[in-house]
């Protein structure tokens, strides 16, 4: 392996993990919406939702420990937790679009929408700040 791709392995490792915890949030929520609107199909959708999430992360730990050499995990680790960042606020607008959607409140569903549309724009950020990081390591 070179050792650009061991370094990626640690990058791809939080990533991994980070996706998993919105899939593990989401899935909760999910199941949550589920369980209060009397809809077992959701519910079972959002365990199995959770569960993907576990493992998800269970691989983003194992990837992170079978990189001998992280590299500069820190400037790398500032765009991955931007994109953190979006997928929280993703998860969390849908919910809140989800919420608004069952309440039948049309500004919690427009608030759920822009902090959706606010986690789009982290994510954008955090993978571009990922591809400098890249193009810098390809430069030494």
């Amino acid at each position: 392996m070179s050792d650009r791709k061991n370094k990626d392995l640690a990058t791809e490792g939080l990533r991994d993990r980070i996706k998993g915890t919105g899939d593990v949030v989401s899935g909760r929520a999910r199941s949550a919406i589920g369980g209060a609107s009397g809809n077992t199909s959701e519910q079972f959708k959002g365990k199995a939702q959770e569960l993907k999430g576990k493992a998800e992360q269970a691989a983003g730990k194992i990837k992170q420990r079978l990189d001998p050499d992280p590299g500069n995990l820190h400037r790398e680790t500032k765009s991955v937790k931007e994109e953190a960042k979006g997928t929280a606020n993703v998860v969390g607008g849908r919910a809140r679009q989800a919420y608004g959607g069952a309440a039948g409140s049309l500004g919690e569903q427009i608030k759920g929408k822009a902090q959706e549309l606010k986690g789009k724009a982290q994510q954008a950020m955090g993978k571009i700040r990922h591809r400098d990081n890249e193009d810098e390591d390809a430069e030494d």
